[in-house]
């Protein structure tokens, strides 16, 4: 029984036992109170059903985010979040997180333990260069905006090398380390990191150096 039909069955039962609505208090507040209970029954059979209409258009957007990710991880359930090491490049012809980096996409442990520190509710897929470079297709005839993550230098110049598609790079955060020269509040380069970052530059490619997107953007010209 729905609430509209119990405040109906509770108006018969008041209409039957035959109360004065116009000179008793009782009657008159019984009749209002049904009132206002009917008004209430129909709001929230409103809001049931506009919940529910919610839920259906919930449910078909799931199922197209589902066919987007298979499209463009098909099998692969390998998810991974990143840290101040990465090295971002940012697709303009390709909504999701790729990482891109062929040591972490065959280490278990490295894998389970990235896995475990990434947000609640976001999907990271760890790819080697191989295979991200063999998705890239897929990936653009999709029409989103997709961040790929790299796990160094040599890793982001092979794919700039092999896809000339990517036109700039975001260096967000590069630890510091032994021989490393500083470029940026939180950008560190040692020599083999600075001749790759060289040759993609040599390879027309624009990079810029920003942790997070309320840091000043600071271009990277040369090293």
């Amino acid at each position: 029984m729905t609430i509209s039909e119990k405040v109906a069955y509770l108006k018969g039962l008041a209409e039957g036992l035959n109360l004065d609505t116009e000179k008793s208090k009782e009657g008159k507040l019984i009749s209002v109170m049904i009132g206002i209970m009917e008004e209430l029954a129909m709001s929230v059979e409103d809001l049931e059903e506009n919940a529910l209409n919610l839920g259906e258009e919930i449910d078909v957007l799931s199922d197209d985010l589902a066919d987007v990710e298979e499209v463009v991880f098909e099998d692969d359930e390998d998810e991974e979040d990143y840290d101040d090491d990465w090295f971002e490049v940012e697709c303009p012809t390709c909504g999701a997180d790729i990482v891109v980096d062929d040591e972490a996409a065959t280490d278990e442990l490295k894998k389970t333990a990235l896995n475990l520190s990434k947000p609640a509710g976001v999907r990271l897929n760890i790819f080697t260069l191989d295979k991200t470079l063999e998705k890239m297709p897929k990936v653009e005839a999709l029409n989103e905006n997709i961040m790929m993550i790299f796990g160094n230098t040599a890793t982001l110049r092979k794919f700039c090398e092999a896809y000339p598609k990517c036109k700039e790079v975001n260096y967000g955060g590069i630890a510091n380390k032994e021989n490393s020269k500083q470029y940026a509040g939180a950008i560190f380069l040692n020599e083999t990191e600075q001749a790759d970052t060289q040759k993609i530059l040599d390879l027309g490619v624009k990079i810029f150096m920003q942790q997070t997107p309320g840091h000043k953007r600071e271009n990277l010209t040369r090293v």
